[in-house]
C-alpha cells in the first residue's frame, strides 16, 4: 500500500508555493465538471514515458534510485519543453506537475535507502493520482 501524502498548492500571481501535507488527496486538484483533463498526445507521451520508466524500477528491484532519479527529470524536462497547453487544463497539469518535479529532486538528493524509498512510494502516489484526474 502506498503512503499517503499530498501537495497542497496554492498559486499568487506569479508565485507557486508547494507544501507536503500527510492527507489523501491534493486540495486545489480538481476534475473537469466530474470528467479527466485531457492532456495534449506531444505532452501525455512524456508523462507516460516517466511512468514506464517507474514502474520498469519497482518491478526490477532495482535499488539505484540515482538513475531513477535521472531518467525521471529526463522525462519531466521532456514535458516542459514539450509544453503546449493553456487554460485551466494547463493550469489543472501544474497542480500536479510541481510536487512532482519536487519529489524527482528529492530523490537525486536522498542519501539512504530508506529516504529514497519513501520518496519512491510518493512518487507512485504522484503517479496514481495523475491517472485520477487526468486521460490522454
Amino acid at each position: 500500500m502506498l503512503a499517503s501524502v499530498t501537495y497542497t498548492v496554492a498559486q499568487s500571481d506569479r508565485t507557486v508555493v508547494t507544501a507536503i501535507e500527510h492527507s489523501n488527496e491534493y486540495d486545489m486538484l480538481r476534475l473537469n465538471d466530474g470528467e479527466k483533463w485531457s492532456i495534449d498526445p506531444e505532452m501525455i507521451k512524456h508523462i507516460r514515458e516517466g511512468e514506464a520508466v517507474f514502474e520498469s524500477f519497482v518491478q526490477s528491484g532495482s535499488r539505484d534510485f540515482q538513475e531513477l532519479a535521472d531518467q525521471l527529470a529526463d522525462a519531466n524536462s521532456n514535458l516542459i519543453m514539450s509544453c503546449s497547453m493553456t487554460g485551466e487544463a494547463h493550469n489543472q497539469l501544474h497542480l500536479w506537475l510541481h510536487p512532482h518535479l519536487e519529489l524527482t529532486q528529492k530523490l537525486k538528493e536522498a542519501d539512504d535507502t530508506r529516504t529514497a524509498l519513501n520518496i519512491v512510494r510518493q512518487i507512485a502516489h504522484s503517479y496514481e493520482l495523475f491517472n485520477n484526474y487526468f486521460k490522454e
